[in-house]
């Protein structure tokens, strides 16, 4: 990871003085409707000082707002490396209301930070999830399917590195969340693909992760807030246990759901500051499960058995409201056409 240079920019009091004058002159403009004379002001100052911390972290949502995605994306980079700051790169990537109304110019922001060399590669790999829903939710079939595949190489990635299953960053920069995380989106793509084969063998990956992951290796938060997902990528075996009416395999895949149901109620965890019911969630799941166990499935299968578990896969919680849009992105599986 390219790390900040931390040596603090050596710059004159005027400098300082002139910074702050000039940033609170643009947000009276800005507010004032003159947000071009704003971004004007902003830029006009940069190029005397490239590098002021103060005025890059005001100009950036400047430059996204004029559609400047470009000037945006290099300022987060130069005041990443020269201040060692991302606070607006963190909102943009993990609060969707700061992200552009426009969804081409939403998608060219992140693809810009996802090519990005200069910052954090954890913001890299969240931007190219952020770009997976996106293509979703385009309908764009070879955006997904690239992005489909930048995945896969981001899983190999880190599969491949034995340090993602003990890894103590926190949240965000924790490998085996972004693992599970990655496993999500690709789940989403591969199922609006309609690509079964590659959806199903998400569950099977992931499964095989959880039989031999040692949970108290990872750093506790991170994996607490991996549980929705991880519950979520474990309900495909599930499914496909379903569908293919076999027992044996329902069984094992109760078992990992258990498993994680357990790790989210360990008291560690009582006083976790996510915001997320992760433990609601896991209760959820497993009440689902117990849903289609109640039913007779292994002697005739009936799409009703399934609504449960299928929206929980996709959604926080169950609603019959959901039912229509689900049961047609689960088409191929359900007995009846939906």
């Amino acid at each position: 990871m390219i790390q900040p240079n931390r040596r603090r920019i050596r710059t004159y009091l005027p400098e300082w003085v002139l910074a702050w004058v000039t940033v609170a002159v643009a947000a009276v403009a800005s507010r004032c409707g003159r947000r071009l004379r704003a971004y004007g002001l902003l830029k006009q100052f940069l190029k005397r000082w490239p590098r002021n911390p103060v005025v890059l972290a005001a100009i950036i949502p400047h430059a996204v707002r004029q559609q400047g995605d470009a000037f945006a994306v290099t300022s987060i980079e130069d005041l990443w490396l020269n201040s060692g700051h991302t606070h607006y790169l963190y909102r943009l990537l993990f609060r969707r209301s700061m992200r552009p109304a426009d969804v081409q110019q939403r998608l060219a922001l992140f693809q810009l930070i996802a090519a990005s060399s200069r910052l954090p590669e954890h913001y890299r790999w969240y931007s190219m999830i952020i770009i997976a829903y996106q293509a979703i939710a385009m309908d764009d079939v070879p955006l997904m399917r690239r992005t489909a595949t930048d995945l896969e190489r981001l899983v190999q990635q880190l599969v491949g590195d034995a340090d993602t299953f003990r890894c103590q960053r926190s949240n965000r920069e924790n490998r085996a969340k972004l693992l599970v995380s990655v496993f999500t989106a690709l789940s989403r793509l591969y199922l609006a693909l309609q690509d079964l084969d590659a959806f199903a063998s998400v569950g099977i990956r992931i499964s095989a992760i959880v039989d031999t992951i040692d949970f108290k290796a990872i750093d506790q938060d991170s994996a607490y807030r991996a549980t929705r997902n991880l519950m979520r990528c474990l309900a495909i075996e599930s499914l496909q246990a379903w569908h293919q009416q076999d027992a044996g395999r329902w069984r094992l895949a109760r078992q990992r759901l258990c498993r994680v149901y357990d790790h989210c109620h360990w008291p560690c965890f009582d006083a976790s500051s996510a915001q997320e019911d992760h433990r609601g969630f896991a209760k959820e799941m497993l009440r689902a499960v117990a849903n289609t166990e109640s039913t007779g499935w292994l002697v005739a299968r009936e799409d009703e058995q399934i609504h449960h578990l299928i929206t929980l896969i996709i959604k926080t919680t169950f609603e019959p409201r959901f039912l229509p849009k689900i049961r047609v992105m689960f088409a191929s599986y359900l007995v009846s056409w939906p």
